[in-house]
């Protein structure tokens, strides 16, 4: 089966996310990998991608501990042609609200404080609708409302004026404690289910001081296996990074290029 996404944003990257199951039940979130050098710092993202469109955010309270904050809309239709029969379906949706907030703690190491560790943990709610009429004979259309717990640690492998490359390995915990699904029917059935996924990316940022593009390419690991639906394997992200920090405060405390 060949399947074809629109969506407002994107065109032939989540093409190739979806090629994998016409049942997707979860497409994880950009990982929020902020790269710190002292308290005070205030960063926001707005990005586009394989999870729709995110705003995140965060902020270095002390010199050592940060506070993250991420939120999640994505409206994505899908069509989908079967090459073998001609048959197309018109009517597949896929929409996904959600939010989450972390406390972390950072450290910066290296000659001129060029690099970066830091460990963050965090939960956060969503909800997730699906429709598609190839779904059957399985279900029709499900619901989808969750909580999600993470762990993630993350490296700044390279932090400078203009440019920062940082990883990260986010582990979740799933838990959808109300899945509704319909059959062509009208049945409602309702039961509970839970995941782990693990999420290693790299992230990019380039630019200026306060203004970056950035772009995040990874992958969602599912540790479960998933019996009637799937998850999106791919994360990728393009978009804005800024950072609001007064530079021209201490600017030669903070970079030492």
């Amino acid at each position: 089966m060949k399947i074809i996404v629109t969506h407002n944003f994107l065109i032939a990257i989540v093409v190739v996310m979806m090629m994998t199951s016409c049942k997707t039940m979860y497409r994880t979130n950009k990982v929020n990998a902020p790269v710190f050098k002292k308290k005070g710092e205030l960063q926001a993202e707005l990005v586009t991608g394989s999870s729709g469109i995110e705003v995140q955010g965060a902020y270095s309270l002390t010199e050592n501990f940060a506070l993250m904050i991420d939120g999640v809309y994505d409206n994505s239709m899908m069509r989908n042609i079967d090459t073998a029969s001609g048959t197309k379906d018109g009517n597949s949706e896929y929409n996904n609200v959600f939010i989450e907030g972390a406390i972390g703690y950072y450290k910066t190491f290296g000659r001129d404080t060029s690099k970066m560790i830091a460990l963050y943990v965090g939960g956060g709610i969503g909800e997730t609708k699906g429709y598609s009429d190839i779904w059957q004979p399985d279900f029709l259309k499900y619901n989808s409302k969750y909580t999600r717990l993470f762990w993630q640690p993350t490296y700044g492998v390279f932090v400078k004026r203009n440019v920062e490359i940082a990883t990260a390995l986010r582990f979740s915990f799933m838990n959808y404690h109300s899945l509704s699904v319909k059959d062509d029917l009208g049945t409602t059935y309702t039961t509970t289910s839970y995941d782990f996924f693990m999420d290693p990316v790299i992230s990019i940022k380039g630019g200026y001081e306060q203004f970056k593009f950035l772009v995040q390419l990874g992958a969602s690991l599912p540790l479960k296996k998933q019996d009637y639906y799937s998850s999106s394997p791919l994360i990728l992200s393009f978009g804005f990074h800024l950072n609001f920090t007064r530079y021209w405060e201490k600017e030669d405390d903070y970079f030492d290029d």
